[in-house]
């Protein structure tokens, strides 16, 4: 697998590098500029159906932020997901508490190439983090058990996008990735008046080519 990431970033300094040669310096002043896009998919499902069964596929980056300079821009994304749940049995000691805890976060640069009036697209290299955090604690009134497991990761790759300006200051734009990620997952049963039959902490480590093809959807808005 390590190879496939090795090709990916080969491909990407072959499509950038060349630009970089062949521009003519410059004195003319790099205008900057900011576009802040919103995920649209996620929006669009909690409207179609909580459990998201329609199928719409979904970015864990909800919120993106580009700083824009002339035909470069340092590109950032976050995205998490928090819940909180209790089930309690009406006359019995028995209750069943589960959180969930999810953080998604990136940082990279991209190389902007105008298509037209109307389109652009680009071509990027990211760095990305991740962790997620699901509890389980069930009170049997006999006894209280924790199940925990902890997901931590990071990875990196290149990106690709098309952009549709609507006018001056709105735009959609999707985007495709190809991430190759490390991650390890950590995971323990614990019981709070029997901690003799607690279960060893598990970890396990994962390597994973994470292929993203550009089925989401953001509304952009630049200043």
């Amino acid at each position: 697998m390590k190879k496939y990431a090795a090709l990916l970033l080969f491909f990407f300094a072959v499509a950038v590098l060349p630009a970089q040669t062949d521009t003519v310096p410059s004195k003319a002043k790099v205008a900057i500029g900011h576009e802040i896009g919103i995920e649209t998919n996620n929006l669009i499902s909690r409207f179609l159906d909580e459990d998201n069964e329609g199928g719409l596929l979904e970015s864990p980056y909800l919120l993106t932020y580009k700083l824009v300079m002339g035909q470069w821009a340092i590109r950032t994304g976050i995205g998490g997901d928090r819940h909180k749940s209790t089930e309690t049995e009406e006359g019995f000691a028995d209750s069943k508490t589960t959180e969930f805890n999810q953080l998604d976060y990136r940082l990279g640069i991209e190389k902007r190439f105008s298509l037209g009036k109307k389109w652009q697209a680009n071509i990027g290299l990211d760095g990305l983090g991740f962790t997620s955090k699901n509890k389980v604690v069930e009170d049997s009134g006999f006894d209280v058990i924790t199940t925990s497991e902890s997901v931590n990761g990071w990875g990196a790759g290149p990106s690709f996008g098309l952009q549709f300006n609507l006018g001056k200051s709105i735009s959609l734009y999707t985007e495709g990735s190809f991430y190759y990620t490390f991650s390890t997952l950590q995971g323990a049963r614990l019981f709070k008046n029997f901690p003799e039959f607690d279960d060893e902490l598990k970890e396990t480590k994962e390597e994973n080519l994470d292929i993203r093809l550009p089925a989401v959807l953001y509304i952009v808005f630049g200043f």
